[in-house]
């Protein structure tokens, strides 16, 4: 069926050459008999060939796979019959690797070609057809072939005639449209294509339809803005509703991508459309004016002169909310793009060298209206009664338009000053209706009566931000000028700042506090848009007393779902530290409050912070440098103790905050080298006891991570690299490991690498030491990162002490790994993590089973012709060979006798070198 595809589309594509047309029809009749026949039931081999995948064939580039047919490539890549395989062989195979040739473009077409006449006549797994079809021909057209889709137009067209595919009409148009019509031919045959479904004779959807994909054919292609402009003059002032609401959507796409090249093509249609009955013309038309006034293309204000003539006046609330929903959403957006209205400087204000921000009366027109939609909307919504404005949804997201809208304004534009905040002026209006503005929105996300989205605290929360910096920039800025001028002014220092708690208390911040406090206080069940409210207050830096009674009352508010609250909190106390304008003073009450809590037993601390426990000791890698280092060295023992006691993801948790605070690019030195005296001393000997070895497996590694970043010279100071402990040998053997794998060898002595080498090679194997197998391969591992010639004297100063002491596996595994990493460096990645498997096989407790030794010895023969081929493949003239083998040769255990085979062979290769 793919073949007789292929011909198919042969057939279509040379049919519309005259010498051709003949053959062609035939090519395509013959074609059509044997695609339109029943599909052959598949016999029992190809059932069961189809049962078990192919693999792919694509796997390597297609540059690899020079002088394969692209059929005979998709046939082995997919079984008989199997859909399934489509997307993923169309996903991997790339055309990125080089340049095609010409015969190779017509190969890699003809594959597309095919499964898209497949289309026309697959009636089972369409949906999977066409996913690969497109998939594949998108990737080879939009790749750097795109001349190619000169010869897919006559088979969409061919698809497009049938009926059998109508329900992928739309998907094979929008693909037609946007990588077909990037060549300029291309184009100009897509364009004619459509033009016949946009004439009269066709059906007004279909002729809606093609109206809709003029977006996507001019984002395609640019050069057939001209011809889609005239195209749709005709449906902008049809008679016909629905061709003129398509006109005006597509319109408004075209403006949202920036697609018009002059507004003056296509604003008479836009006006027009203001005054369209039908109510989504309206809304489109609105929405095409947002998008050219937030291009610069028009002035707002002009805009909403011609608003308030050809809509509806922007002031009368009365008359707004009379229109549609759908045109009010709009409207409102629309209201929020005045930003950039009209501004000029006074000539006085020129004149004396003081510049003052004039603001237009539209843009105070256009937030005064805004403001008051919002008091009207929440009233309707928090109203227990039935004469509501909207239904509940739409005024929902009426109002959260409006808060966007609002919040894109900057609060000096619309006539906040700061003088309002400190109470210092009469006239207070802008600020006051933003404030109540925000109480509203709260009151309506903690209503119970009322199921609110998310998305709808989230816009009142970016509206309150905006008001809390500037309330901050305000009071603080104001406070800390009246501070400084206490020298020349101090009769007057007093009556200044007893304004300073007045006017603290009547900003939003406080609002938001004193609400959340009684919220805790009446035990009303906290639910996420509390935590988004209470989150919120991060950005501010007000004096802090009222925040941290906040904090204290939340920690042991005894409500039922109280994650989110602790999790805030823990947030809260972050953010507000991280805060660079916050002073000294204020700066010392979160810090106190934090040291309070670290100061508590494990068991309080868990009930105070709960599940997010882990994420109060995360926090502290940015709480820890802000305290003193006496603080910090009493604390470090007593969190290290509740950590112990509590969840291993707290002990990881605290571990990150140490790494974090060790890592920073400007460390406070005394509390690092604190935390440094931490680490070496208790830390490690409690992480690393024996005893506890496999439970902190995770915990382990990052302590490893946090002594990578503590000096050598503090490591061997501290003895934690000299063995001797029974208990914790084996968690310094794997640091010594992780420091050289993680470290440059040149700051590392080799002594110690050797040190936990022949520790590791004089241990014996029981139950107790099993880690011993993991640790020996990381410590194998690691000589990669040594020089040749210190990797050599080691392997030598090993190879005596085992004359002397005798061997063991551990001792067999890491000198196989020796002669694996003595090969060039170019070979190294590519053995080592195959060599690990078989080791893992190969040196197993003696003390198996004689089922199990039998293939432990078959591993053994292929590991030693591995090791074989490696060694003969290296100079080892510096390597003590001969003492291998002698000690291989005086081993009695019969797990070696492969090896002691290879090592004798090397040593003869050798010799002869």
């Amino acid at each position: 069926r793919l073949v007789w595809g292929g011909v198919y589309s042969l057939g279509r594509i040379f049919h519309s050459v005259s010498c051709c047309a003949s053959v062609a029809e035939q090519l395509m009749d013959c074609a059509s008999q044997v695609l339109e026949a029943p599909t052959p039931t598949p016999t029992p081999a190809e059932i069961i060939s189809s049962k078990n995948p192919k693999p792919s064939a694509m796997s390597t580039p297609l540059s690899k796979s020079s002088g394969r047919h692209i059929f005979d490539i998709f046939n082995q890549s997919i079984c008989h019959d199997d859909s399934k395989q489509l997307l993923s062989f169309a996903e991997t195979i790339s055309f990125d690797e080089r340049d095609l040739s010409i015969l190779e473009q017509c190969e890699y077409l003809l594959l597309g070609l095919s499964t898209l006449s497949l289309m026309i006549y697959s009636e089972c797994d369409s949906d999977r057809l066409s996913t690969f079809t497109y998939t594949y021909l998108t990737k080879l057209v939009n790749t750097r072939y795109r001349h190619l889709g000169r010869r897919i137009i006559p088979i969409v067209i061919a698809t497009l005639q049938n009926v059998k595919v109508c329900k992928d009409l739309m998907q094979l148009l929008e693909f037609t449209c946007v990588v077909l019509s990037g060549d300029p031919s291309c184009g100009h045959a897509v364009f004619t294509l459509l033009a016949p479904m946009s004439s009269q004779d066709s059906p007004r959807k279909v002729r809606c339809m093609a109206v809709r994909l003029y977006p996507l054919l001019c984002k395609s292609n640019k050069r057939l803005y001209p011809r889609i402009c005239v195209s749709l003059a005709e449906f902008a002032t049809h008679p016909t509703a629905q061709l003129r609401i398509a006109a005006a959507a597509t319109i408004c796409e075209l403006a949202e991508f920036d697609l018009i090249r002059d507004v003056t093509d296509v604003i008479g249609w836009v006006q027009n459309f203001l005054g369209d009955d039908e109510h989504l013309a309206t809304h489109f038309s609105v929405m095409t004016l947002h998008h050219f006034v937030e291009a610069g293309e028009l002035d707002y204000s002009m805009v909403i002169k011609v608003l308030n003539k050809k809509l509806v006046d922007v002031a009368d609330i009365n008359a707004i909310l009379e229109l549609p929903d759908i045109v009010i959403e709009a409207l409102v957006k629309l209201l929020g793009d005045g930003e950039d209205g009209d501004r000029s400087d006074s000539d006085d204000s020129s004149e004396s060298g003081k510049s003052e921000i004039v603001i237009s009366q539209q843009v105070q027109t256009s937030v005064s209206t805004l403001i008051v939609l919002s008091s009207v909307l929440s009233k309707s919504m928090l109203s227990s009664g039935t004469h509501k404005i909207h239904d509940r949804d739409t005024t929902q997201s009426l109002l959260r338009t409006i808060y966007l809208s609002l919040s894109r304004y900057s609060l000096t534009s619309i006539g906040v000053m700061a003088e309002m905040v400190r109470k210092e002026s009469a006239d207070s209006e802008p600020y006051d209706s933003l404030k109540i503005v925000i109480q509203e929105a709260f009151d309506i996300s903690v209503s119970p009566n009322l199921q609110i989205d998310v998305s709808f605290t989230e816009a009142w929360i970016e509206l309150a931000k905006h008001l809390l910096l500037f309330e901050q920039d305000s009071i603080l800025l104001w406070h800390k000028t009246k501070v400084s001028t206490k020298n020349s002014q101090t009769k007057d220092l007093s009556d200044a700042l007893q304004h300073v708690p007045d006017a603290v208390e009547g900003t939003v911040a406080y609002f938001l506090l004193s609400k959340l406090t009684k919220c805790l206080s009446s035990g009303q069940q906290w639910h996420e848009h509390f935590s988004l409210s209470f989150e919120c207050l991060k950005v501010v830096s007000l004096p802090s007393a009222p925040m941290i009674e906040v904090l204290n009352f939340a920690l042991i508010a005894e409500i039922a779902d109280s994650s989110m609250l602790k999790k805030a909190c823990i947030n809260m106390v972050t953010a507000q530290l991280s805060i660079a304008r916050r002073s000294a003073v204020e700066r010392k009450e979160y810090i106190q409050f934090s040291i309070n809590c670290a100061r508590n037993s494990s068991d309080i601390l868990l009930e105070k912070f709960g599940t997010c426990t882990p994420l109060f000791f995360e926090s502290l890698g940015t709480i820890l440098p802000q305290m003193t280092s006496g603080v910090v060295d009493e604390l470090l023992p007593i969190l290290w103790g509740s950590c112990t006691q509590l969840h291993s993801l707290t002990r990881i948790a605290f571990l990150n905050a140490l790494h974090l605070i060790l890592h920073s690019k400007k460390p406070n030195i005394s509390i690092v080298n604190t935390i440094q005296n931490a680490l070496t001393t208790y830390i490690f000997s409690s992480i690393c006891d024996e005893s506890v070895f496999a439970a902190n497996g995770t915990a382990r590694s990052v302590l490893f991570s946090c002594l990578s970043d503590v000096p050598v010279n503090v490591l061997e100071e501290s003895n934690i690299l000299s063995f001797g402990s029974v208990k914790t040998d084996i968690a310094r053997a794997e640091l010594i490991a992780h420091l050289f794998s993680r470290r440059s060898p040149t700051k590392l002595k080799s002594s110690i690498y050797l040190r936990a080498a022949l520790w590791v090679a004089k241990q014996k194997i029981n139950k107790s030491t099993a880690y011993l197998q993991t640790v020996s391969i990381q410590i194998a591992k690691a000589s990669c990162s040594i020089p040749m010639k210190k990797r050599v004297e080691l392997i030598n100063t090993l190879l005596e002490n085992m004359i002397v002491n005798g061997m063991n596996n551990y001792s067999i595994q890491i000198l196989l790994f020796y002669a694996i990493c003595l090969t060039r460096p170019g070979s190294i990645k590519c053995n080592i993590d195959s060599a690990s498997d078989l080791f893992a096989h190969l040196l197993n407790d003696s003390s198996q089973e004689a089922g199990d030794l039998s293939h432990q010895l078959e591993i053994s023969d292929s590991m030693s012709r591995n090791i074989l081929s490696i060694i003969q493949k290296q100079d080892a003239k510096d390597l003590h060979l001969p003492c291998l083998t002698t000690i291989f040769l005086s081993s009695n255990s019969s797990q070696t006798s492969a090896l002691q085979h290879a090592l004798v062979s090397a040593s003869i290769c050798c010799s002869e070198r």
